[in-house]
C-alpha cells in the first residue's frame, strides 16, 4: 500500500529564480551529466553542504535545465513526501519507495521483488528522460536509504538523473549510503562550499538599486568583503542580509534579520548549557577564544574546555582559523553568531561577564591595563567608581608609556569624568591635555614624541570621545 503522493513539483522558471552565483563549475559538470542521461545513461548527483549553502537553489537550476531538454521533472522531500524513521515504524507494510515511484508514475505497481519493480520502472523511464530530485536525504528513514541504494545498483542505462541533496552530518548510515552510491552508480559528489568575496560582489550588483550604483568600486569592494565576512560566505545568510537597508547590513548599524536569527538559533539549539555559557564569555570578550582568560572566567578544566570547543565547532558557532607566518591559529566566533549571543544576554548577565573578565585579566601576567579597564567600564554598577578611576588612570599611563597617545588621552578623560576628588580630576585633565599635545606634535612631525625638549615625559594623547582600543 502506498500513501497518495504529492503532485510533482515543477522546476522553478529561470526567469523568476533567485540569482545563482558562484556555482559555474558545478553547473558545467551537471551539464555533462545531463547530456549523458539524454543519451540513455543513468546518472546520480549528490549535492552536500551546510544549511543555506544553496543546495536547493542549485537543484532548481538543475531541474530547469533538464525541463528545457524535455525531461520529466519530479521532486520529493524526505521527511514529508518520503517517510522518516518514525513514520516507517508506524506500519510494517509501508513501502517508502512507493512514494518516489508513484510520484513518477501514479499507476505503477510496487508489489513484487525489487528486480521486477526495477524492470517495470526501467521500461517506463525509457519512454521519456527523467530527472528526480530527492531533497534532504539526511532526513530519510533507514528503510528508504536501503532501498534507494538497492535501486541504484539495479537501474542502469536508462535516461535518468537522480539528484540528492543532503546536509553535512555525522550520520554513519548516511555516509554508508553515499559511499554505496559512489561505488555502485559512480555518483558524482558536488560538495558546496561558501561563496568568495567576488561572488558576494556579484550578488550585490544583481540586487542593487540606482542609488547603490552610485557607490564607487573601492567602497563596493570593502562592503562586499564585510558582507562576506559577516555572512560567512553562506548564500542564504548573505541574501537575507541584502534585504536590509544599506546602513543596516554591516558596520555599527548592522541588524539581524528574523530569518537569519531562526537559522542561527537552530545551531545554538544543538548545544548544551555549558557550551552556551562558554560562547557567552567568548562573545563578551571580543569573539576570539582566549583560553587563559576563559579558564579564569569559567571554573572548568582544560580537558572540559576542549570538549566544549569541539561541540561549538561541530555546530558551526566557533571556527578555527589557521595561523600565518608569525601568527598562531585561533578560534573565532562568526560575526552573526556573536551578535545573536550578545543580543540574547540580559544587561545584568552581560555586566557580570565583564566583571568576571576584568577579575580574570587582573590575575594574568602581561595583560594590558586598557583591556582590564574596558571590561570594568562595561560592568556598570558592579564596579565601584573609585576602582574605575584607578583603572582608567593605569590604562592611560600604560598607553602613554607605549606612545599610544590618543588612547592615553581618552583614558585620562574617562578618569577625569568619573573622579569625585577635584584634585584627581585636575590631574587627569592635565595628563589628557599633555597627551593630546604630544599626539599633535607627533602628527606634525615636530621632534620625537620621547624628546624631552619637545614634551614632558608624562605627556600622552588620543582624540577625546573615541572608543579606547587595546593593543
Amino acid at each position: 500500500p502506498v500513501r497518495p503522493a504529492r503532485p510533482a513539483r515543477p522546476a522553478r522558471p529561470s526567469s523568476v529564480a533567485r540569482p545563482l552565483v558562484g556555482r559555474a563549475d558545478e553547473l558545467a559538470r551537471y551539464d555533462e551529466l545531463l547530456g549523458d542521461a539524454a543519451g540513455g545513461e543513468t546518472r546520480w548527483v549528490l549535492l552536500s553542504g551546510e544549511s543555506g549553502i544553496g543546495k536547493t537553489r542549485l537543484a532548481e537550476e538543475f531541474a530547469s535545465r533538464a525541463a528545457d531538454l524535455a525531461f520529466r521533472v519530479v521532486w520529493v522531500r524526505c521527511g514529508s513526501d518520503i517517510a522518516s524513521d518514525e513514520e516507517e515504524a508506524a506500519g510494517d507494510r509501508f513501502n517508502p519507495l512507493g512514494q518516489l515511484l508513484s510520484a513518477l508514475y501514479p499507476q505503477i505497481r510496487v508489489e513484487g521483488e525489487p528486480e521486477a519493480i526495477a524492470r517495470d520502472l526501467a521500461e517506463r523511464l525509457a519512454r521519456q528522460p527523467t530527472i528526480c530530485l530527492i531533497e534532504d536525504l539526511h532526513r530519510a528513514g533507514r528503510r528508504f536509504r536501503r532501498l534507494l541504494g538497492m535501486y541504484a545498483t539495479l537501474l542502469r542505462d536508462v535516461p535518468l538523473v537522480v539528484v540528492c541533496t543532503t546536509q553535512d552530518t555525522d550520520d554513519v548510515g548516511l555516509r554508508e549510503l553515499l559511499a554505496l552510491l559512489v561505488r555502485q552508480s559512480r555518483a558524482t559528489l558536488l560538495p558546496l562550499g561558501p561563496l568568495v568575496v567576488e561572488d558576494v560582489a556579484e550578488l550585490m550588483r544583481l540586487r542593487s538599486t540606482p542609488f547603490d550604483e552610485l557607490m564607487g568600486s573601492e567602497p563596493r569592494k570593502r562592503e562586499a568583503a564585510a558582507l562576506h565576512r559577516r555572512g560567512e560566505g553562506n548564500p542564504f545568510l548573505i541574501t537575507e542580509i541584502l534585504e536590509l537597508p544599506g546602513d543596516q547590513r554591516t558596520g555599527p548599524g548592522a541588524r539581524l534579520p528574523a530569518s537569519v536569527i531562526r537559522v542561527l538559533r537552530a545551531r545554538l539549539d544543538q548545544l548544551d548549557e555549558r557550551v552556551l555559557k562558554m560562547l557567552e564569555a567568548i562573545a563578551v570578550t571580543g569573539g576570539e577564544l582566549d583560553p587563559e582568560l576563559l579558564l579564569g572566567i569559567r571554573a572548568i578544566t582544560r580537558e572540559e574546555l576542549l570538549s566544549l570547543i569541539d561541540a561549538a565547532v561541530i555546530a558551526r558557532v566557533l571556527n578555527w582559523e589557521e595561523g600565518t607566518a608569525g601568527r598562531l591559529g585561533r578560534y573565532l566566533m562568526p560575526d552573526l553568531a556573536r551578535e545573536l549571543v550578545l543580543h540574547d544576554l540580559t544587561p545584568a548577565r552581560r555586566q557580570m561577564l565583564h566583571a568576571a573578565a576584568a577579575r580574570a585579566l587582573g590575575e594574568l601576567p602581561h595583560r594590558h591595563p586598557a583591556q582590564i579597564s574596558q571590561h570594568l567600564m562595561a560592568a556598570g554598577p558592579l564596579v565601584a567608581r573609585d576602582d574605575l578611576v584607578a583603572a582608567a588612570l593605569r590604562a592611560g599611563e600604560r598607553c602613554a608609556e607605549d606612545e599610544q597617545h590618543g588612547d592615553a588621552a581618552v583614558w585620562f578623560e574617562h578618569a577625569a569624568a568619573l573622579a569625585d576628588d577635584p584634585a584627581v580630576q585636575a590631574e587627569a585633565r592635565r595628563a589628557a591635555e599633555a597627551a593630546r599635545r604630544r599626539l599633535h606634535q607627533a602628527e606634525q612631525g615636530i621632534g620625537h614624541p620621547c624628546d624631552p625638549a619637545g614634551m614632558p615625559d608624562d605627556d600622552s594623547g588620543w582624540t577625546a570621545g573615541s572608543e579606547p582600543r587595546v593593543s
